[in-house]
């Protein structure tokens, strides 16, 4: 008997399906019990998988399952599944005027860096240091084996395409131990520049 998480990487406070699956019965017509964090969650023949919500980033949830065959055959499983946290923070040295409060956006031809902010916590709810984390960064899916390993929490790009028209980056986190990790990918559209021009009143000053 297995037990199959989805999504790969849960989100604090989101939903995770937990699916089995057995090449040795016909578990279709099974009897299961399903147990979260030592309850009964849910019950019955069939019921192949469920639905749970889990906790706040760094909280463990336990899933454990019992499965009766037509033939009588006995299946037990468990699975514990901890929640962890990505986010990914881009910034593009594009130009902008003085004082101006938006945000230089990605230009063909531009650098971007890309930050990323990790959520893992130890089981005693410790945030773990960023710095101590291993990240694995890929750029329109390819792996960027220079700019990833152990402590690398910012990745450095440009955009050099005129064809593609944005550049997709991802990063997979994961402890030393590897037993948690988390992933995030974003998109980085690159725009075409140009220029505004102000008028100087005599009255009003630049509009």
């Amino acid at each position: 008997l297995t037990l199959q998480v989805s999504p790969q990487f849960p989100r604090p406070n989101g939903e995770v399906t937990v699916k089995a699956a057995s090449a040795d019965t016909d578990i279709d017509v099974a009897t299961f019990t399903w147990y979260v964090n030592g309850k009964v969650f849910q019950k019955g023949k069939g019921v192949t998988s469920i639905t749970t919500t889990m906790g706040k980033a760094g909280s463990s949830t336990k899933v454990s399952v019992e499965v009766t065959g037509t033939n009588k055959k006995y299946f037990s499983k468990s699975t514990t599944i901890r929640t962890t946290n990505v986010f990914l923070l881009w910034e593009s040295d594009g130009y902008t005027p003085p004082f101006y409060k938006g945000k230089a956006l990605s230009t063909y031809g531009s650098t971007f860096t890309v930050t990323a902010l990790p959520e893992f916590f130890t089981t005693t709810g410790t945030r773990i240091n960023p710095k101590t984390l291993v990240y694995t960064w890929k750029k329109n899916g390819t792996i960027d084996p220079d700019q990833s390993g152990y402590g690398k929490d910012v990745y450095k790009g440009r955009q050099e395409s005129y064809v593609r028209g944005e550049d997709e980056i991802s990063v997979l986190v994961s402890t030393q131990a590897d037993d948690m990790s988390s992933g995030d990918t974003i998109s980085i559209v690159p725009i075409t520049p140009e220029i505004v021009f102000y008028e100087n009143s005599p009255l009003y000053g630049i509009i």
